[in-house]
């Protein structure tokens, strides 16, 4: 039997969808979550962080290192933090997955919904299992950016 016929083409876009979500619930961790709590932001009162007050490219890992005249590198962070040299590129990357990912999953979730929906007895209960953990991940994501307070004060801190 060849692999191609023995591939289920909607379970291959159901796994490939699910895949993309753990990318971009990665990208979120990484570029969002993680610099917010490092740098001790979710102790801070809201209305600073909400405000301005703590621009993310004075803070890890978003701050830069660039050498000064002497040609010894410095960098512009925040309590004397180590800089990275591509401190714009992460900021860069970090105020796109806040802005597109969202949408993107809103997207692949009713991609996903479609799918099981339409062929939920032709599949296997591993694959329903799988499919809505998928639903309830996403359900929870837009659940803690919309509900909770934390979630829209960490995209307006790294929107601004």
């Amino acid at each position: 039997m060849k692999l191609r016929k023995s591939v289920d083409p909607i379970a291959l876009v159901l796994s490939i969808v699910m895949g993309l979500q753990l990318i971009i619930i990665g990208l979120y961790t990484g570029l969002l979550f993680w610099p917010f709590y490092y740098n001790g932001l979710h102790m801070r009162p809201a209305a600073e962080v909400a405000s301005g007050y703590f621009d993310p490219k004075w803070y890890v890992p978003f701050c830069y290192t660039h050498p000064d005249a002497s040609g010894d590198y410095y960098a512009h962070c925040v309590d004397d933090a180590e800089g990275n040299s591509n401190g714009g590129g992460l900021l860069f990357a970090a105020r796109l997955i806040a802005f597109w990912g969202p949408f993107l999953l809103i997207l692949l979730g009713i991609l996903v919904g479609v799918f099981l929906f339409r062929e939920w007895s032709a599949f296997r209960f591993s694959a329903r299992v799988i499919g809505l953990v998928y639903l309830m991940v996403t359900l929870a994501s837009f659940g803690f950016l919309g509900v909770t307070r934390l979630g829209p004060l960490l995209l307006v801190w790294i929107q601004d």
